[in-house]
């Protein structure tokens, strides 16, 4: 099939590039803004730039968008509460990955409407409000869901690819569950908090660093999740050092 005279591997070539972008736009800006920012203030920008990334974050989230508030409220309560029954996400307590899911959901939409704000008493998340009340609308969601069919019926238009139009619209979860089922399961400990973390990958290109859970958990406030002594690697983290010396970002740990 040939759609605006482009031959079919020039369009797999294409879509396998957009599939890489997506992944990758949509795990750094992920664990930028919503995880290293707004939860645990591990850099600091300019009001400018915090809305830059958000709306980037809504760009390549757009289907799967989460609330960024409601998201740092309910990963908080993971670090003041891990591999308990409070943990709104812990394996310990729901060891069947759907029941995980499921709760994982459920303790988000509980946190949505404010059931934990007593026990969060004290914090505050900055955020865009005016982004967040259009892109956490479900028919945005569905928009972003229709375009997305859009681009796999001009690119691959195949049966097989439904898996991958699966994650695309699911991409930010999967990944949430990628770091908070694996990384609270497999791997190797650096340190012993008396929680289940465990560091994945010692070079974690996967999830740009997330996967080295172990040492966030040891460490919630450095903008790096590496230990360098360790020969590990966090690439995200390794950007924002970067990011810090063109003074674009600042590092309060640096």
């Amino acid at each position: 099939m040939y759609i605006l005279n482009i031959p079919e591997y020039v369009k797999i070539i294409i879509f396998a590039v957009l599939f890489v972008l997506h992944w990758y736009g949509s795990i750094i800006t992920h664990s930028g803004y919503l995880h290293r920012y707004l939860t645990h203030a591990q850099f600091i920008m300019s009001v400018r730039m915090q809305k830059t990334v958000h709306f980037l974050y809504w760009l390549f989230n757009g289907s799967c968008y989460l609330s960024p508030v409601t998201y740092a409220k309910m990963h908080t309560l993971h670090h003041l509460y891990p591999d308990t029954e409070i943990d709104p996400h812990s394996p310990r307590y729901h060891k069947k990955p759907l029941k995980f899911l499921w709760r994982t959901w459920t303790e988000f939409n509980k946190t949505h409407q404010g059931g934990y704000d007593k026990e969060l008493a004290g914090y505050e998340f900055k955020h865009w409000d005016a982004l967040d009340r259009i892109a956490d609308r479900r028919e945005v969601r569905i928009l972003w869901a229709i375009l997305y069919a859009a681009i796999y019926w001009i690119l691959v238009p195949y049966w097989f690819m439904i898996p991958f139009y699966i994650v695309t619209i699911l991409m930010g979860p999967i990944h949430g569950f990628i770091v908070n089922w694996f990384a609270h399961k497999v791997g190797y400990k650096n340190f012993d908090d008396g929680n289940d973390s465990r560091n994945v990958f010692k070079h974690d290109w996967l999830l740009v660093g997330e996967l080295l859970h172990n040492n966030h958990h040891h460490n919630k406030g450095s903008y790096t999740f590496a230990i360098e002594d360790n020969n590990e690697v966090d690439p995200l983290g390794n950007l924002l050092l970067w990011l810090a010396k063109k003074n674009i970002v600042t590092l309060p740990s640096y």
